[in-house]
């Protein structure tokens, strides 16, 4: 079942002669249940492209439909309606509140949605529960570690259950270490409980995660690869020698 359709979408920066097109024509599709990634170097398009699909941003042309429903025509609070119960999103930043206890930032999707509190309650342990971050659920994120920080927003973007997680850069702030289990916790809640994850890197590592990457340049689909029956080790390298194509910053195992 397709989830997610772009059809022909453009963005612009700017105005008069001083226009910057930043997408440039692009039109996919995403299954429901899939977990795909965005590549390419910087200024490639590929923060602009997650940006008007969470409709942060509006498309400059073309159409973006999640689930049949075109999100480019919303108004303003319709969209804000869309964005708190059909996405999720994981930043590099995170995003946490620091005067929230874990806990307390995993729920606000549920506390927004006005679910009550035994719901609210129960849901987080179970959610945290399945992280492994059960322990710190009490603390604070200034009291915690970085890849508990991650988990934590990991957590929050899928406790609401959305039609579909936005990650941007979601292992850039962290070590390899933590960059492994933090990709390998995604990839279990992408196949135990079929969330759909699009993810925007530049990280060969965590894009090697993904079942189908689109590589984008200058604003437009450079390749698309599918890892099929590939091991992740060999995925790995043909995303490398693509990106080595691109001539981007490609980012290797650290």
């Amino acid at each position: 079942m397709t989830l997610l359709r772009v059809e022909h979408v453009e963005k612009y920066y700017g105005n008069g002669g001083n226009l910057c097109k930043a997408l440039d024509d692009i039109s996919f599709t995403m299954e429901q249940g899939e977990f795909m990634a965005v590549m390419g170097a910087s200024g490639s398009g590929k923060t602009t492209l997650l940006n008007v699909i969470a409709t942060i941003d509006t498309p400059s042309g073309g159409d973006i439909y999640v689930q049949d429903e075109n999100v480019s025509t919303k108004k303003e609070e319709a969209l804000a309606a869309f964005r708190k119960q059909q996405l999720g999103f994981i930043f590099q930043d995170l995003n946490l509140l620091n005067t929230l206890r874990i806990d307390e930032n995993i729920a606000l999707p549920l506390t927004l949605l006005h679910y009550d509190t035994k719901q609210i309650d129960e849901k987080v342990l179970k959610m945290a529960q399945r992280l492994g971050i059960e322990d710190v659920l009490l603390k604070y994120p200034y009291e915690v570690s970085g890849g508990q920080r991650q988990r934590c927003a990991c957590a929050r973007a899928m406790i609401h259950q959305p039609s579909l997680i936005l990650a941007d850069e979601p292992t850039g702030a962290l070590d390899s270490h933590a960059s492994y289990l933090f990709m390998e916790q995604l990839l279990q809640r992408n196949t135990e409980d079929h969330a759909s994850i699009l993810m925007v890197t530049h990280d060969a590592f965590s894009a090697s995660y993904a079942k189908r990457i689109l590589f984008l340049k200058d604003g437009k689909i450079f390749n698309e690869l599918y890892r099929g029956e590939y091991s992740r080790s060999s995925f790995y390298q043909k995303i490398l020698d693509v990106m080595m194509l691109l001539g981007g910053d490609v980012h290797a195992i650290r």
